[in-house]
């Protein structure tokens, strides 16, 4: 149970996000949208606007879901639940799912998984993370160069790493790409990124005992999920 301190920090918390949140429709939905409807009247126009408000109410709903899941994240609400898995088997269900984007964007994935890697946590947070992560490596990417994908048992520790090419990224952006609703310079170019991905993945690693590290490097960004290997908790402690 969460005492009353904890719950009034994630409701700050909560309030913030929101905050941040009518921030982004009102710079990036409200405002440009009036612009274009003080345009000529144009019914092409008016059915363009119309097909945009509904994309971007798909949107919005994924971000209130992710903010929601955010919260429950910091506030530790979210319930673990282990169980063992293939990890190689993991990660090639996780690249099927961006297969098109790979294809389109002329990647070639290097992957370096054992098949006989398994851990054992919450597989459903694990995929969460490596779904962000391989989406952002994918989309990110310099065109027709190398995405490496590896992982392997460290004392004890499950390390999963994302390696990818990519441009014009200071250690600055770096820093704050796990800061919930930013996005950077290319994501703010569209509108399919919210801003809340890193954040909430970092959330679960660390829900999981773990965390998220990014390395920048010259040309190279890399991002490392590390997470125990066995995820220890109340209730497989009591069933040893």
């Amino acid at each position: 149970h969460i005492r009353a301190g904890e719950t009034q920090q994630a409701l700050d918390r909560m309030m913030q996000h929101l905050r941040e949140v009518e921030e982004v429709i009102v710079g990036e939905v409200i405002a440009p949208t009036a612009d274009e409807v003080a345009g000529p009247d144009d019914p092409e126009a008016t059915a363009g606007l119309a097909e945009e408000a509904r994309d971007l109410a798909v949107q919005m709903e994924h971000v209130v879901r992710n903010l929601l899941a955010l919260c429950r994240a910091e506030a530790k609400l979210t319930p673990l639940r282990v169980e063992s898995f293939s990890v190689a088997g993991l990660v090639e269900e996780i690249l099927e799912g961006v297969a098109d984007i790979i294809r389109s964007r002329g990647l070639k994935v290097n992957c370096q998984v054992s098949r006989e890697l398994k851990a054992g946590t919450d597989q459903v947070l694990v995929r969460s993370i490596l779904q962000n992560l391989a989406r952002n490596a994918a989309e990110y990417s310099v065109a027709g160069t190398e995405l490496t994908v590896e992982a392997r048992e460290v004392d004890g520790f499950l390390q999963i790493r994302f390696i990818n090419e990519v441009e014009n990224l200071s250690p600055e952006e770096v820093a704050q790409f796990s800061e919930p609703f930013w996005r950077g310079d290319k994501a703010h170019r569209s509108r399919d990124h919210a801003g809340l991905g890193l954040a909430l993945s970092k959330a679960f690693a660390q829900m999981l005992r773990g965390d998220l590290t990014l390395e920048p490097q010259e040309g190279t960004l890399a991002v490392t999920l590390r997470i125990p290997k066995q995820l220890q908790t109340a209730e497989t402690s009591s069933a040893e």
